[in-house]
């Protein structure tokens, strides 16, 4: 009886007389369901030694622009590397510190404590954004590699001649 019943359903379903209903092209292709996150690098990023704290650790100012408007950021953070290219520490700037008004664009700074051998720095974003579900952080690609500028000073000692 099954083999029956299923053959006369697929007879009918194949035969050229049947008619199938034909929805709408908007429901057949229902619109994606996954929202597009892709953030912008940090564009014209710098950075540059603005105080050497001992002799493994230098206070690092940045200088990037975020120009997405899509998140608001949450923190941007830095990687620096030495040199022979390992890594030498790295750290983040809260957006609550350099993002006035809230949501707005443009150039930021923020300062980042790194080893004192950090020759380059890159930088990325991350931006949270909250459903129901909780919240999500969203990062942007890594900003390409940019010298950090030493710290540049005068010698203040005397030459001892008097």
């Amino acid at each position: 009886m099954r083999k029956t019943l299923i053959s006369l359903v697929l007879l009918a379903a194949c035969s050229p007389d049947a008619t199938t209903p034909t929805a709408p092209a908007e429901q057949l292709d229902p619109p994606s369901l996954a929202i597009d996150y892709t953030l912008p690098a940090p564009t014209n990023v710098s950075a540059a030694v603005v105080q050497v704290l001992d002799a493994r650790r230098a206070s690092v100012l940045l200088t990037w622009t975020d120009n997405s408007t899509f998140l608001d950021e949450f923190n941007t953070c830095a990687a620096a590397v030495a040199q022979d290219g390992t890594s030498v520490g790295g750290g983040c700037v809260y957006a609550a510190d350099y993002d006035q008004p809230r949501g707005s664009t443009g150039v930021r700074s923020g300062t980042i404590t790194v080893g004192s051998n950090a020759v380059s720095v890159s930088v990325r974003m991350v931006r949270r954004y909250q459903t129901e579900g909780g919240w999500y952080n969203v990062s942007s690609p890594w900003s390409e590699q940019v010298a950090v500028t030493p710290l540049t000073g005068t010698n203040t000692k005397g030459n001892g001649k008097r």
